[in-house]
């Protein structure tokens, strides 16, 4: 982990082999733990019904997928399967 100070030095005076895009990128990885804590926290003690909501769908989604998008295409492949052992 990149102490924040050394990420600051970074952005205000420049280091060789360091792109704009590389410091932006290690920046948000940085960021990644704290801001996933935060939607987790979020979904388990938001005082707001439909903010618990979205933060939990925002977790089973980026974990699991959409369900719906997955029910889809589960039909089309039982339907292709079920063409093929047809023909057969």
């Amino acid at each position: 982990m990149v102490p924040p100070e050394t990420l600051l030095e970074q952005i205000v005076f420049g280091v060789d082999e360091v792109s704009e895009i590389g410091v932006a990128r290690t920046i948000f990885r940085e960021g990644l733990v704290p801001a996933t804590q935060s939607i987790v926290h979020m979904a388990a003690f938001a005082s707001n019904d439909r903010i618990r909501l979205d933060a939990a769908k925002y977790v089973v989604e980026r974990n699991l997928g959409k369900v719906a998008e997955k029910l889809a295409l589960g039909d089309v492949w039982e339907k292709l399967l079920a063409d093929v052992t047809k023909e057969q």
